[in-house]
């Protein structure tokens, strides 16, 4: 993955004005730079890949009908961040579909604990 996804201000501007004229190379120019992004982000969630597909194709066909709310104020406004709200929400969305919740962290240890702390022992006492 390459170390920056921002599209630098002036191309980011020009490619979100193409792109609200429906210009397919801009939204290529998109898929291509903020894509793998997307992807990696999906992958730290623990999506599987069907998943992922759906999220990806969710979250770039919100983006093309929200494009034209998404505003710059100064600089202010950064598309990486507002792209990454709009992933989020697309996973989640594909967690309550699927009855899933988020990947955890911890491994087999941390679910041993959980099992003790559930019959007790882990509290020093059965329950």
């Amino acid at each position: 993955m390459k170390e920056s996804h921002h599209l630098p201000p002036n191309l980011a501007d020009t490619t979100s004005t193409r792109m609200l004229r429906g210009e397919s190379a801009a939204w290529r120019t998109l898929v291509d730079v903020y894509g793998p992004v997307v992807h990696y982000w999906g992958r730290r969630a623990g999506l599987n890949k069907a998943d992922l597909a759906d999220v990806f194709q969710e979250t770039f066909l919100a983006v093309s009908k929200s494009l034209p709310k998404f505003e710059r104020h100064d600089g202010q406004a950064k598309f990486r961040a507002w792209l990454k709200t709009v992933t989020l929400s697309k996973m989640n969305n594909q967690y309550e579909r699927n009855g899933k919740q988020p990947a955890a962290f911890g491994g087999s240890t941390a679910m041993a604990r959980m099992s003790s702390a559930k019959s007790g022992r882990w509290l020093g006492f059965a329950v």
